[in-house]
């Protein structure tokens, strides 16, 4: 149980009340000891405003932080970009994933600026989803329409996956740079 991911969810509103009850029990059953995750575990009618204060201690208790906004969008990127990259999720799902529940939620200081997906800095990946989205629904293809369709698709997803593998290493990099500006004295 990733209770930082967890947390970073619920900081971008991605949770259910029933969903912080079902984290609760599965981090418990995985060894983790919060007495505020336990009585989270027990509830049957879970309301948001009762639980999530709950699961707010239950993370404080556990030696888990709640990340600001910023930080759980990078948190919550960087998981699906791996996931996508490491064929844990399908490319297309993954990157449907991204789309709504991270790109389609940004604050301002995220805003795209010329392409899709470039506040993110995943621009590439976004041109490779879009042309998976226009194979689906039968539209014109703008890359490989010397191909058959089916190995142009083929090809999209292979270059989704690599953008995306590319896309998490800048990722990385930049917040390992960032971490040495703000630990140098």
């Amino acid at each position: 149980m990733n209770l930082s991911l967890a947390a970073a969810k619920m900081v971008l509103g991605q949770l259910s009340s029933r969903d912080l009850v079902d984290i609760a029990m599965k981090a418990l059953q995985e060894g983790f000891d919060s007495p505020s995750l336990a009585v989270l575990a027990g509830e049957t009618a879970p309301i948001w405003s009762e639980v999530s204060p709950l699961f707010e201690r239950g993370l404080r208790e556990s030696g888990v932080a709640i990340p600001s906004k910023r930080e759980s969008i990078w948190m919550l990127l960087s998981h699906l970009l791996a996931q996508i990259s490491s064929g844990e999720i399908d490319c297309y799902e993954g990157m449907g994933m991204i789309d709504h529940a991270i790109r389609r939620n940004l604050p301002e200081e995220f805003e795209d600026t010329r392409y899709v997906g470039d506040g993110l800095g995943m621009e590439r990946c976004y041109t490779w989803y879009r042309e998976l989205q226009d194979a689906e629904d039968g539209s014109m293809l703008l890359y490989y329409s010397d191909l058959p369709r089916d190995e142009a698709i083929a090809k999209f997803r292979v270059n989704l996956i690599e953008e995306a593998r590319k896309a998490l290493e800048r990722i990385k990099n930049e917040q390992a740079a960032a971490t040495n500006r703000s630990s140098a004295p």
